[in-house]
């Protein structure tokens, strides 16, 4: 395949030479404005989340945000610039490691305990000066850890209630398009250049912000986990009617609402696709027939594992336990049961040897934490509830 165009024909070696270090010039520049992320960050003073007079902050057990009025589809309800924001992503990024610590150290770690010593940094880093401004102008208590350092156990809960993850999203880049047109411009009029030649390298750039933003990341098994003040105050459901998305242009993060809103309601967004297990351990709550539920089966092949075949998808994992993720089945550990044994009495045995299991391991662990512990009892709750279907 021959690209006419690329390369002036007949033109001297200088010339030649010029268009190359153009289009490298061009490369490393954008290359080079992946690091700027943070760098945008140090550079922003003020913390300027923009809200809709639509919405307004309510307290019960905690803080959360309601409509005032009726609110239509789509309609943009808050803004919050991404630069103050506090995120990792899995599995890591080699941008997201910090100075003191190693690429295998950081790796090692799991999401929570990055966030959680980021934000044990906070007194030193350039979040001190983005995070107290939000919290000072709608005198709400702030419990980031603005002047104080701490140890990132500290952290720990803050991290599991404020947490949102998603795919990344892109942002667009203004530096290849603008240096582009910049050094094309300099370089007609100088009679360096022709206009094929600057439009092959025109096409050449928008297909590679094309790609890099667009189609690359979709085969990413990448997950972003984010603080964003603002942003958190939005309480998670899985039936959300609220959603956050990115503006591709500024980078902002937004949240739009998905339905039509009556006025004096809770506004949700869902913080992810979590199981009733993390919403537990992470929020301290459930969700009834959670559309993301995963159940976790030990030791299936104690039972009669031939009744499964054919029946959902399941992965096989190391010491003989199963996760299974029944795809088309209404949540809740009883429905997906019932739809993959399609028997009452197989269903409730299964339930009652999970529960016998956890109540077991209840008692033969040292949990070593209250928080761990009432986790547990939470789960053991849901379990009995699911029981009772059956008795």
């Amino acid at each position: 395949m021959r690209v006419v165009g690329l390369v002036p024909k007949g033109t001297g070696f200088s010339h030649r030479l010029l268009f190359l270090l153009f289009l490298a010039l061009n490369t490393v520049v954008y290359v080079r404005s992946l690091s700027l992320s943070s760098l945008q960050a140090s550079l922003k003073s003020t913390y300027s989340l923009r809200l809709s007079p639509l919405i307004t902050f309510h307290k019960s057990e905690g803080i959360g945000l309601k409509s005032v009025s009726p609110i239509p589809s789509g309609t943009l309800i808050m803004s919050a610039p991404s630069s103050s924001s506090i995120k990792t992503t899995t599995p890591i990024s080699i941008f997201d490691v910090p100075k003191d610590k190693t690429y295998k150290e950081w790796n090692n770690m799991e999401w929570e305990d990055r966030l959680a010593y980021k934000l044990s940094l906070i007194p030193d880093s350039e979040y001190k000066s983005a995070l107290p401004s939000t919290f000072k102008k709608w005198n709400l208590p702030s419990s980031y850890p603005l002047e104080q350092p701490g140890t990132p156990d500290r952290f720990k809960k803050l991290v599991y209630s404020r947490t949102f993850s998603s795919p990344p999203l892109p942002t667009f880049n203004p530096i290849p398009p603008l240096t582009l047109t910049t050094l094309s411009l300099v370089t007609y009029f100088l009679h360096l250049t022709t206009l094929s030649q600057i439009a092959d390298a025109s096409g050449l750039t928008l297909c590679y912000i094309i790609l890099s933003d667009f189609v690359f990341p979709k085969f990413k098994d990448e997950i972003e986990h984010r603080i964003l003040p603002g942003i958190d105050f939005f309480n998670h459901c899985t039936a959300e009617n609220c959603e956050v998305k990115k503006n591709y242009f500024n980078g902002d993060h937004e949240v739009v609402t998905k339905c039509d809103i009556p006025a004096n309601t809770e506004l949700t967004i869902s913080y992810g696709k979590k199981s009733n297990d993390s919403l537990l351990q992470y929020y301290s709550f459930y969700v009834s027939s959670n559309p993301h539920d995963t159940y976790i089966l030990k030791g299936i092949g104690e039972w009669n594992s031939e009744v499964f075949d054919g029946k959902g998808d399941f992965n096989n994992i190391r010491m003989g336990t199963w996760i299974v993720d029944r795809k088309g089945v209404e949540g809740g550990c009883e429905e997906t049961l019932k739809a993959i044994l399609e028997d009452d009495e197989s269903v409730k045995g299964v339930l009652r040897s999970i529960l016998e299991e956890e109540i077991m391991e209840r008692e033969k662990e040292n949990w070593g934490s209250d928080f761990l512990e009432g986790f547990r009892i939470e789960k053991i709750s849901v379990l009995r509830d699911a029981l009772k279907c059956y008795q």
